[in-house]
């Protein structure tokens, strides 16, 4: 782990209680962080971890040699190694090692970029899931949109009716208005004529009156002569 500059374990072999291992290791901690830090092979003598056992149902071994090999992927180190031997290493035990140290590293390298790959496929395939219920949302969401449209097409077009319905109503109004206004100048002109009417029969009659109030005055005095 780059980030955590630390070695996580990964796998074991022939150990009766493989749980008692170490489950991450810092660089530069112990031989096997000091090797991943130096990028150097190194041999350790010594008894096994009292917490470890290396046996089989005829063979139990506690004194042995470890080989610790780093092993790299272009240049990067990808990984530590440690082989527990009874007693000393051949060198030839130790040549082929470090000759399959980078076919190790392939393998592990390889192995992790399927595991990353598998991890970008699942998120690829999860994404795409997202991605066709967000369509799927979109596409429930565009007809929506496109029934409210079609309504309020709908909408406008009886609006535009109803707007012309009210102008034709207005039009109508105004000219049935400017014939009631003509009426009523023409109601007013006649009330003028038969106000001016009934001034000249008032006056009419007023000396029609007089002249029949003289005219019996004049006669009833010959006559009363008479």
């Amino acid at each position: 782990d780059e980030d955590l500059q630390t070695l996580k374990f990964c796998a074991s072999s022939a150990f009766s209680n493989p749980d008692v291992l170490k489950r991450t290791v810092k660089i530069s901690e112990g031989w096997l962080g000091q090797v991943a830090k130096d990028e150097k092979p190194a041999v350790i003598k010594g008894k096994l971890n009292e917490r470890l056992e290396l046996s089989s149902s005829l063979i139990h071994q506690e004194v042995i040699e470890s080989f610790i090999v780093p092993f790299f992927f272009d240049k990067k180190l990808i990984g530590v190694i440690e082989i527990a031997f009874p007693g000393e290493i051949e060198e030839k035990f130790k040549d082929y090692i470090l000759a399959i140290a980078d076919d190790i590293a392939i393998a592990v390298n390889t192995a992790q970029a399927r595991t990353i790959m598998h991890e970008l496929l699942s998120q690829v395939q999860q994404q795409a899931e997202e991605l066709e219920a967000q369509q799927e949302e979109m596409r429930v969401t565009n007809e929506e949109l496109m029934s409210k449209t079609e309504m309020l097409q709908a909408s406008e077009e009886e609006m535009r009716v109803q707007q012309e319905e009210l102008r034709n109503t207005n039009a109508e109004l105004e000219e049935k208005a400017s014939l009631l206004e003509e009426k009523n100048q023409a109601i007013e002109e006649a009330r003028k004529a038969i106000n001016m009417k009934v001034i000249e029969l008032e006056t009419t009659g007023k000396y029609r009156s007089e002249f029949l109030a003289n005219m019996s005055h004049e006669l009833r005095t010959p006559l009363n002569s008479i």
